[in-house]
């Protein structure tokens, strides 16, 4: 099932190596503004515009969140985005490991990929 939009937070906070992997997934990448650490931009794919939020040291000092703002983005889960993302970039990525579903707690269900392999992992700091 397609998510309405897809969260991931790369422990990264190289914006140029995020953006190269962007530029990987879509048929172009625009930038519309940027004020601080938050970065926005649109990704077409097709003639979907995907509106892109990435805020750098958005978990801490080391993990940037992406956020795509879109059920038209090329992955169908934030977990298939993780998944993508560290066999691009190889960095540690994590996202919500379950579907969100309204009135369903499980907002604090994380998921880790990393090069220890993938999995449930407690984050408080979030």
């Amino acid at each position: 099932m397609q998510q309405p939009d897809i969260e991931v937070y790369l422990k990264t906070t190289n914006l140029d190596a995020i953006l190269n992997w962007l530029e990987k997934r879509f048929d172009n990448l625009t930038a519309t503004n940027s004020h601080g650490r938050s970065h926005h931009y649109f990704g077409m794919i097709g003639s979907h515009a995907v509106p892109i939020l990435i805020v750098e040291k958005a978990a801490g000092r080391f993990f940037s969140s992406i956020w795509f703002n879109s059920s038209d983005s090329p992955w169908e889960t934030d977990i298939d985005c993780a998944r993508d993302a560290y066999q691009t970039l190889n960095i540690e990525v994590r996202c919500n490991g379950n579907f969100w579903e309204e009135g369903k707690n499980n907002e604090d269900e994380w998921w880790q990929i990393n090069e220890f392999g993938e999995g449930p992992v407690l984050w408080q700091d979030v």
